[in-house]
């Protein structure tokens, strides 16, 4: 798992993928439009992560082992609906790119692109998909006010202690 934060105002974006050139080659490209990335190797550690962490944007690989990518965007679905889904795919030995990024588009993702997809596209696509959300930011604010609320915490402003019953 790699994490690179920068400023809590930033849209936080995960790149999950198995191909670790893949991995490193979007995240470079992807700093391009912010500081605040991570990534995961499959379906199953993005959504470790994501229980943990908000993402404004997920950009999913969707043939990968342990949790695939249709496994990961329906469970996005689910229980983060307003995160935007960039759905990424050179097919498989039992379904071409086509039928899976098809898959994918019908259970939610913004916009589906084949592999081999250069960076350039990359970036263009993760920019529209941000900015196509009316909910972007929804998890930079989460942020935002967990670190506010953390701050007051440790300052002694507010205490989160519940009283017993």
């Amino acid at each position: 798992m790699f994490v690179a934060s920068g400023t809590s105002s930033s849209p936080f974006i995960l790149i999950v993928d198995d191909d670790p050139v893949f991995r490193a080659i979007a995240l470079e490209a992807l700093a391009e439009l912010t500081p605040d990335l991570a990534a995961a190797c499959d379906g199953k550690e993005a959504l470790e992560w994501l229980l943990a962490n908000a993402a404004d944007l997920v950009v999913t690989d969707i043939n990968m082992p342990n949790r695939d990518g249709i496994e990961l965007i329906g469970e996005i679905r689910k229980r983060w609906p307003h995160t935007v889904i960039v759905a990424v795919s050179g097919g498989s030995a039992a379904a071409g790119a086509d039928l899976l990024l098809a898959t994918a588009k019908l259970l939610g993702a913004y916009c589906v692109c084949h592999k081999p997809v250069s960076p350039k596209t990359l970036v263009k696509v993760a920019a529209a998909a941000l900015e196509s959300s009316s909910h972007a930011g929804a998890a930079t604010d989460r942020r935002r006010w967990t670190a506010l609320l953390d701050k007051m915490v440790a300052e002694g402003l507010v205490s989160l202690d519940v009283p017993a019953a």
